[in-house]
C-alpha cells in the first residue's frame, strides 16, 4: 500500500517573449515545479463522489506504472469500486468492479477485477507519505496486481521497505504516484460510514470497511450502484491542453454571474490565454467552487477562427454582466459573447462585418469609457502601424423596455483623426495599453524604439484624437518592453514601467501638480528588485486606495510586488515565492481586483500551466493550477 511522496520532474527553459530582459527558470525556480509541472502521466479518476487527479512516476517506478496503465487501457477499472478505507491510513480500491444485474434498481453484484500477473515489489525510492498511491500486495512481496491505495497520512514510519532493500527482501509498499487534484474528494470518501460485510469483500473490522455512499445499505445484501463509491471512468489526461505557449500575453477581468440557485450574485474571475497551437482559450469557473473549465474559442467560432496572433481580453460586459472575450487573428478581429443564463457562446468577427474593417496584426488593448456612450473599445495596430479602433455602441431600448445587443463600428484613428489634423502617428514598439482618467478621457499608449512613452488620446471637448511625446513632456527617463499604467481615486495617473538598466520606475501625476509631472526610481528609492519589462501589470484596491506594480525579479525568477496602500511613507516589496502552493510564472503577467477587495495574478509556469495567485481581505495568498483544475473539471461551459 502507498503513494508517493514529493517527485522531481523535468521542465523545459524557456525565456520570455519581447523586449527587456528574459527570464530563464533558474534551478531554483525549476526545483520548485518538483511535484507539479512534468510532462508525465497523469490520470483522472472520475467517481461518484467527484474527481481526483493522480500524477505516475513512471521515471522512478517503471514496473508499478507500467502494471498499473495495463489495467487501465485495458478497461479492467470501469466500475472499479473503493472497497476500503481505515480512517487516518488509507483508502483502497482496484480490487473489486461493481456489475449491475437490475438496470432499473442499480442492483448488482461485486466481483473480482480480472487479474493480470503480479509483479515484483520495486524499490521506488518514494515515501508513503500523505497523498501518496502505492500497490497494495498479500505477505507475498511480489504478489501485487491491481489493487492500490492512497495514503491518508504520513504513512512512511510503517509502510516504507527497510533501507537495503531489494525487490525480494525488506517489507513495505512501493509508492508510485501521488494525488495532485481532488484531496477534497479523497477526504470525503475517506468520511463516509463503513460497512465490513458487502460481499464479496468481508473485511476484517481491523482494516476499516468498504465506505457506503447512501443511507439505506443493509450489510450483508447485494448493493446498489448508489451504495458504494464507484470508478465511473479513468483515464489519462491530455497534458498539452489547456497549457498557454509560454510567454504569451494573458489577460484577467472579474465578471458578477447570478447564482443558479437565485440567492445573489457571485463575482469570478474570467481569464484568457493562447492555448497551445495558438487556440484561444478562456477559462470558465462553474458552478462547483475553485473547478474551471477550459473553451477554446477558435472551436465556437463561426466561422471557425484561424490561430490567434495575439492573447485573449476578457472583460465583463457593462450592460448585463455577460462576459466577453476578444482575440485578433488573420482573418480579423473576432469577438465572443458568453450568455450568462445558458453558459452559451456566440461569435462575429468584426473586421469581415464592418465597412473599412482592418486586420489588427498586434497585441489588442482593451478599456471602457466611463460616463458616456459608446462603451467598450477595442484598439490595436495594423501591419503599416495604423492605430485602429473597434468601439461598441449602446443601442436604445426597444418599446419592450428590452435593450438590444450593443453594436460595433470601425474607426481608423491614424487615417481618420491624426492624419486629418497633420499629426504623424507615433512608431509604436510592443505592446500597448489603455486607461481612461475620471474627467472621462481615453488614452492609448505605449514605447517607441528609443524608449519614449507616446499616447493618443481623446478627452471630452475634443472633436478628434490627438498624439502626445509624454516623454518629452515629462522627463521620463527611457523605458523599455512596455507599461502598466494605474489610476487612482483622487485623479492620479501613474505610468509604470522598466529603464533600459533593468530599474522600475514610475511617471506619475496629479491635479494639484498642474501641469508637472513626477518621475521616482522604485528600485533605487525603495530597495527593491529589477524587474524583468515584459511581465509588468499594475491593479490598485479601491476599497482603500492601495497601488501595486508586479513583476517577475530578472536576477532570482521571483514574482514580485511593489505595494504602498494610504498612510505610507515609503513602497514596499514582497517576494511572493513563499505563498501557499507557489509555482513561478515566466513572461507576461496580469491582474484583476473584484468590487469585494478579491485579487488574483494570472501567469503561466515554464511548462505552460496557466497559474492564478489569488487573495481576499482576512485570508492569505493562495496558487490556483487553473490548467490543472479545468482538465479535471466536468462544470458548465
Amino acid at each position: 500500500m502507498g503513494i508517493l511522496s514529493r517527485v522531481r520532474r523535468n521542465s523545459r527553459t524557456v525565456g520570455s517573449k519581447g523586449g527587456g530582459r528574459a527570464i530563464e527558470p533558474t534551478p531554483a525556480m525549476l526545483e520548485q515545479l518538483e511535484g507539479r509541472l512534468v510532462m508525465s502521466t497523469i490520470i483522472k479518476l472520475d467517481t461518484t463522489m467527484g474527481n481526483i487527479g493522480f500524477q505516475l512516476d513512471e521515471a522512478k517506478a517503471p514496473i508499478t506504472v507500467t502494471n498499473f496503465m495495463n489495467y487501465l487501457t485495458s478497461g479492467r477499472f470501469v466500475d472499479d469500486i473503493v472497497h476500503r478505507s481505515q480512517s487516518g491510513f488509507v483508502v483502497q480500491l482496484g480490487a473489486y468492479k461493481f456489475t449491475t444485474t437490475d438496470a432499473a434498481t442499480g442492483t448488482g453484484t461485486v466481483d473480482n477485477v480480472q487479474a493480470l500477473s503480479p509483479i515484483v515489489r520495486e524499490i521506488t525510492g518514494i515515501s508513503n507519505k500523505q497523498k501518496t498511491l502505492a500497490m497494495a500486495r498479500t505477505s507475498v512481496l511480489g504478489s501485487a496486481t491491481s489493487s492500490f491505495f492512497i495514503n491518508l497520512a504520513d504513512n512512511s514510519g510503517i509502510l516504507d521497505p527497510a533501507p537495503g532493500s531489494t525487490t525480494t527482501t525488506g517489507g513495505g509498499y512501493a509508492a508510485f504516484g501521488e494525488v495532485i487534484y481532488g484531496w477534497d474528494v479523497v477526504l470525503a470518501i475517506a468520511a463516509l460510514p463503513v460497512s465490513s460485510q458487502v460481499p464479496p469483500i468481508n473485511l476484517p473490522s481491523s482494516l476499516g470497511g468498504t465506505p457506503i455512499a447512501s443511507t439505506t445499505y443493509v450489510a450483508g445484501t447485494a448493493p446498489k450502484y448508489s451504495d458504494l463509491v464507484i470508478v465511473k471512468s479513468m483515464k489519462v489526461v491530455d497534458l498539452t491542453a489547456n497549457r498557454a505557449i509560454v510567454g504569451s500575453t494573458p489577460a484577467a477581468s472579474y465578471t458578477v454571474f447570478e447564482k443558479p440557485d437565485g440567492s445573489g450574485f457571485e463575482e469570478y474571475l474570467f481569464p484568457g490565454m493562447i492555448g497551445v497551437g495558438n487556440k484561444p482559450t478562456v477559462f470558465v469557473p462553474p458552478v462547483a467552487k475553485d473547478t474551471w473549465r477550459a473553451v477554446d474559442l477558435s472551436s465556437v467560432a463561426s466561422p471557425v477562427s484561424p490561430a490567434a496572433t495575439g492573447g485573449v481580453q476578457t472583460w465583463a460586459d457593462p450592460v448585463d454582466n455577460s462576459s466577453r472575450a476578444a482575440v485578433p487573428t488573420a482573418d480579423g478581429l473576432y469577438v465572443f459573447y458568453r450568455n450568462p443564463l445558458g453558459g452559451v457562446w456566440t461569435s462575429s468577427n468584426l473586421t469581415t462585418g464592418l465597412p473599412g474593417g482592418r486586420v489588427i496584426t498586434s497585441e489588442i488593448t482593451v478599456f471602457r469609457n466611463t460616463d458616456a456612450e459608446p462603451l467598450m473599445h477595442i484598439v490595436g495596430l495594423t501591419s503599416d502601424n495604423h492605430v485602429v479602433m473597434y468601439r461598441e455602441v449602446l443601442q436604445p431600448l426597444d418599446d419592450q423596455g428590452r435593450r438590444p445587443r450593443s453594436k460595433w463600428e470601425f474607426i481608423d484613428i491614424t487615417e481618420d483623426h491624426l492624419a486629418a489634423q497633420g499629426l504623424a502617428t507615433p512608431a509604436f514598439t510592443g505592446r500597448l495599453i489603455s486607461y481612461v482618467t475620471s474627467w472621462g478621457g481615453l488614452n492609448i499608449a505605449g514605447l517607441d524604439s528609443n524608449g519614449d512613452i507616446h499616447t493618443v488620446w481623446w478627452a471630452p471637448g475634443l472633436s478628434m484624437y490627438t498624439t502626445s511625446n509624454l516623454s518629452q513632456i515629462t522627463g521620463a527617463p527611457k523605458f523599455t518592453g512596455g507599461l502598466a499604467a494605474y489610476l487612482t481615486s483622487w485623479g492620479g495617473i501613474n505610468l509604470a514601467g522598466v529603464q533600459t538598466d533593468g530599474k522600475v520606475a514610475v511617471t506619475w501625476w496629479v491635479p494639484s501638480f498642474g501641469g508637472n509631472w513626477v518621475n521616482n526610481n522604485f528600485t533605487d528609492e525603495f530597495g527593491g528588485p529589477k524587474l524583468s519589462a515584459d511581465s509588468l501589470t499594475t491593479y490598485v484596491m479601491d476599497a482603500w486606495g492601495g497601488l501595486n506594480i508586479v513583476g517577475i525579479d530578472s536576477d532570482s525568477g521571483k514574482m514580485s510586488i511593489y505595494w504602498w496602500s494610504p498612510g505610507l511613507t515609503v513602497w514596499n516589496v514582497t517576494q511572493m515565492d513563499t505563498i501557499t502552493g507557489y509555482v513561478p510564472p515566466v513572461g507576461r503577467l496580469a491582474a484583476a481586483v473584484a468590487p469585494s477587495g478579491r485579487t488574483s495574478i494570472v501567469g503561466t509556469a515554464a511548462s505552460g500551466e496557466f497559474m492564478q495567485y489569488t487573495w481576499a481581505p482576512g485570508q492569505q495568498w493562495d496558487t490556483v493550477n487553473i490548467t490543472y483544475n479545468s482538465l479535471f473539471s466536468t462544470g458548465r461551459t
